[in-house]
């Protein structure tokens, strides 16, 4: 089981830096109001896209499910 979660958790974890870098570290360098990147704002355009992120960061891209025997 756990060589099976390896690979998505390192996903997660790469999408999380990306995002760490190129927007958060921005923000907190700059000394101007910066805009947003395209994602974001299609984000706040499509709210029912917002779903998308929240499931990938929670469930990852590989939900895994414990097998019970019936009974």
């Amino acid at each position: 089981m756990q060589a099976r979660r390896a690979w998505p958790t390192n996903i997660t974890q790469r999408v999380q830096l990306i995002v760490q870098n190129r927007v958060i570290r921005q923000v907190l360098d700059s000394k101007v109001q910066l805009e947003p990147p395209n994602a974001l704002r299609l984000l706040a355009r499509f709210p029912f896209l917002r779903r998308i992120p929240a499931r990938m960061i929670g469930l990852g891209g590989r939900p895994e499910h414990e097998q019970t025997p019936v009974g």
